[in-house]
């Protein structure tokens, strides 16, 4: 249950990221880019959250 939490706390950043990007009117691949670095840096902080190792 810890790594499915993990994994949406990733997955609901990443996908703000992209919402705020194309808020912004950002071209498509500094959207991917935002999205990528939410990803990461969600899951990065849900394994932290949740001492997933």
């Amino acid at each position: 249950m810890k790594t499915f939490l993990t994994s949406l706390i990733g997955g609901v950043l990443a996908g703000a990221s992209v919402w705020i990007a194309d808020s912004f009117d950002m071209p498509l691949w500094l959207s991917a880019l935002a999205g990528a670095a939410g990803a990461f840096i969600g899951t990065y902080a849900g394994q932290k959250l949740l001492h997933v190792s």
